[in-house]
């Protein structure tokens, strides 16, 4: 198992308790306050306002414990993630996904029997996708963990109901 450090060009804040999960309608995005990933030249990072991460083809989620002082309860720490300095990172060859993909394969056989194999035509290997990653964002008082293909950031100014307004406005909201 290999943890992989991913730079959205923004961070969490350190300082930052609170985050906003807005999940439905096939979406979900990840609200938090934003700084730099890189210090200034005056040794500072830079307030980048809110964040809103895009968790793309998003399969299943965690949200809450463990907070920073509780980390080392967390099944991944002892296993690398202890030894991490991003505040979001991808997990790979990790055993969530794996459970979790099982559960999606078994159901599809269930459901589709023997068309499954000749319906989707795919292999054990490409059932996963190229999509199909396991991605945790470290907060202050919170752990959130997804399954999802990719994670795309769009940054906002404004004050968090604006931004989580502007954010339900931006997505698609087609039966």
């Amino acid at each position: 198992m290999d943890f992989v450090a991913i730079d959205l060009g923004v961070q969490p804040a350190p300082s930052a308790y609170d985050q906003l999960l807005i999940e439905g309608m096939g979406g979900l995005h990840v609200l938090f306050d934003a700084i730099s990933t890189r210090k200034g030249r005056d040794g500072r990072y830079e307030d980048r306002g809110i964040a809103a991460v895009e968790c793309v083809g998003c399969t299943m989620t965690k949200y809450g414990y463990p907070n920073d002082e509780g980390r080392p309860e967390h099944p991944l720490w002892s296993k690398g993630l202890s030894e991490c300095q991003s505040p979001i990172l991808e997990v790979r060859g990790s055993p969530w996904l794996e459970e979790v993909m099982g559960q999606m394969t078994q159901s599809a056989r269930r459901i589709w029997g023997e068309q499954y194999e000749r319906t989707y035509k795919v292999t054990e290997r490409s059932r996963k996708g190229p999509g199909a990653r396991h991605f945790i964002f470290l907060f202050r008082e919170h752990t959130f963990e997804c399954i999802a293909s990719d994670l795309v950031v769009t940054l906002y100014s404004g004050s968090w109901p604006t931004v989580a307004a502007k954010v339900l406005a931006a997505r698609s909201w087609s039966d």
